[in-house]
């Protein structure tokens, strides 16, 4: 039997973590977590859009727009989470690839190999 996979928090700092209810699983794949973050950030650009398209923002009320407001806030940090952890699967599986021989940086789409001190 399988064990259940192991959930990490979405939220970055340490006092979010401890109250965390949503999360990302340890062992998905760099692809998932990239097409995850990158759902996200569509959504919160597609609202952002509509919002810039408004003419008169006083047909909203406040409360209206400060949830529109906290949504893209909120979908932008779950992205950012998301990518960070997607670089993070992505510099593992790389090392993984090349052996211990070799320690890995990943900037955006660039892979950039260092030597371990010494060798």
């Amino acid at each position: 039997m399988k064990p259940a996979p192991v959930f990490r928090p979405l939220r970055a700092d340490s006092q979010a973590n401890s109250l965390a209810v949503l999360g990302y699983r340890t062992d998905a794949s760099y692809l998932e977590l990239t097409n995850e973050a990158d759902m996200r950030q569509s959504a919160a650009q597609h609202l952002l859009n509509v919002l810039s398209c408004v003419t008169d923002l006083d047909e909203f009320t406040a409360s209206e727009l400060a949830g529109c407001f906290l949504a893209v806030r909120l979908l932008s940090s779950d992205a950012r989470t998301l990518y960070d952890a997607a670089c993070d699967c992505r510099r593992r599986e790389h090392q993984a690839s090349k052996g211990i021989g070799q320690a890995s940086e990943v900037h955006g789409l660039h892979t950039v190999k260092h030597a371990r001190a010494g060798q």
